[in-house]
């Protein structure tokens, strides 16, 4: 049986290839239509409006492009001057955060001389109230007694025939202790 089935599977084999490889039938051909003209003249026209738009288009895209470059150098100009603001801003700031420093230092200082000429006047506050609390003892202890006085000048003058002249000057003093 495995040798009949042999050369019944062979035959098989060969017409399944040639199956595959036969060569297809020709196709026919059709009759070829008359070729239009490639370009007409609405064509041509229609092209010289697409273009002339596009140029357009072009010459707007143009403008506007102008108009965006100048506001950009217009907000650079800004930009610059807000830096060079800013600049000047910031050296007034310096200068005036110096100027306050030496505000500062100053206002230290009379702080300093202040709290100085106050200790300076409270001793000398001080001071002035001891010699006052030692007059009012004095004045106190010598309250009771009184001194009371008087003077008296008195000129003279003598006259004689014969005789110089004589002038004489008299003076009396008198004190009284109560």
């Amino acid at each position: 049986m495995t040798f009949s089935s042999k050369w019944f599977v062979v035959p098989l084999l060969a017409t399944a290839l040639f199956a595959q490889t036969a060569t297809k039938p020709k196709a026919r051909k059709t009759p070829a239509k008359p070729a239009e003209p490639a370009v007409t003249a609405a064509d041509v026209q229609a092209l010289k409006d697409a273009l002339a738009a596009q140029q357009q288009q072009i010459q707007q895209l143009q403008q506007s492009l102008a108009q965006r470059d100048q506001a950009v150098q217009a907000a650079q100009q800004q930009a610059q001057q807000a830096q060079t603001t800013a600049a000047d801003a910031q050296q007034k700031a310096s200068a005036v955060e110096a100027s306050a420093g030496a505000a500062k230092e100053s206002y230290t200082k009379v702080d300093s001389d202040l709290t100085d000429v106050k200790t300076t006047i409270q001793n000398q506050l001080l001071t002035a109230q001891d010699e006052q609390k030692r007059v009012s003892a004095l004045e106190s202890a010598f309250g009771r007694f009184r001194l009371v006085g008087d003077v008296r000048i008195r000129g003279e003058s003598f006259f004689q025939k014969g005789v110089a002249d004589r002038n004489r000057a008299r003076v009396r003093v008198r004190f009284v202790f109560d």
